[in-house]
């Protein structure tokens, strides 16, 4: 933690009594737990009910990037000028081919 803002927080509150601080640990404990909980149902919701891609769902998407298959979109997105991209499905090997960069192809 930084001294200053340890120094600041230290002069602005006064100590707790331990069974003070040992509840409120416990209720920001369990509101926590509670909008973990939360965040995960809405997360299995939106998979289960078909918007777990929510901008394509909600027409964000272009066709040209709806297209793009998503190992293409991350060696676009890191800077990957040459990779060699495996598809699974289970352990077996489905597909496997080299992603080269459109700059790549051009020299």
């Amino acid at each position: 933690m930084f001294r200053w803002f340890h120094r600041m927080i230290r002069q602005r509150m006064r100590p707790m009594d331990p069974e003070e601080a040992m509840s409120t640990k416990a209720k920001l404990s369990f509101l926590y737990a509670f909008l973990a909980w939360n965040a995960f149902g809405a997360v299995a919701y939106f998979t289960f009910t078909g918007r777990k891609d929510w901008p394509e769902y909600y027409g964000l998407k272009s066709d040209e990037e709806l297209a793009k298959p998503a190992a293409v979109y991350y060696a676009e997105l890191l800077g990957i000028k040459r990779a060699d991209v495996y598809s699974l499905k289970g352990f077996t090997k489905v597909k496997q081919y080299e992603y080269v960069a459109p700059e790549e192809l051009d020299k």
